[in-house]
């Protein structure tokens, strides 16, 4: 009698994820998804979503080759993604690790909080405060005895939406204002506030 050999596909081995590495931060809406080639893969399947459950992905798609890059921007957050191999019978298993990457952008403007507007104060060293803004790493803050900021007698980058100066400022009227900033570059300043520094007047 005849005999004949079947080829029965075994599948292939879960892939394994090369980058974005997991926990990456990055300011790229449209990033690429890499993992390694299998052997024996015909195509490979992509999950990304919004939470580690993948109850809700934003992308559920097919690919041929071992990377994928989205059509549409991812808005800002964190994502989690996996992937599996395709073969002829099927799919094979997931990855055997979720990674994350979260995407973000530069950040918003502060709201400038005080010294208020106008402000006459005797405290030469104020506390200049403004609001948190998210996604911020750090700030830039500048004042001035000019309004057009040519030249700051205090130009600090603290991680914190507060400064207070190291050295007392002198008399006068001063000008200030704030941005913020990440890796992603820096938004854009404030409308400048005034503030007058005083002191206690001396005897008529």
């Amino acid at each position: 009698s005849a005999q004949f050999i079947v080829d029965v596909p075994y599948p292939p081995v879960a892939p394994v994820l090369s980058a974005p590495t997991n926990g990456t931060i990055t300011c790229n809406a449209l990033p690429t998804f890499d993992w390694e080639d299998v052997a024996g893969a015909t195509g490979y399947r992509l999950e990304v979503a919004d939470n580690i459950d993948f109850n809700n992905a934003v992308i559920n798609t097919t690919t041929a080759g071992s990377q994928y890059t989205p059509v549409s921007a991812l808005v800002n957050g964190t994502y989690y993604w996996r992937v599996r191999s395709t073969y002829l019978c099927g799919e094979g298993p997931w990855t055997a690790a979720v990674w994350s990457v979260t995407i973000i952008d530069t950040p918003a403007t502060p709201a400038l909080s005080s010294p208020p507007d106008n402000e006459l104060t005797c405290d030469d060293t104020p506390a200049f405060d403004w609001s948190d803004v998210t996604m911020a790493t750090s700030y830039n803050l500048q004042v001035d005895d000019n309004a057009n900021f040519s030249s700051p007698v205090i130009n600090a980058n603290p991680t914190e939406s507060t400064h207070t100066p190291g050295t007392p400022l002198a008399l006068g009227s001063y000008y200030w204002q704030v941005r913020a900033a990440n890796q992603c570059g820096g938004s854009a300043y404030t409308s400048s506030w005034r503030l007058t520094i005083i002191t206690t007047p001396s005897t008529p």
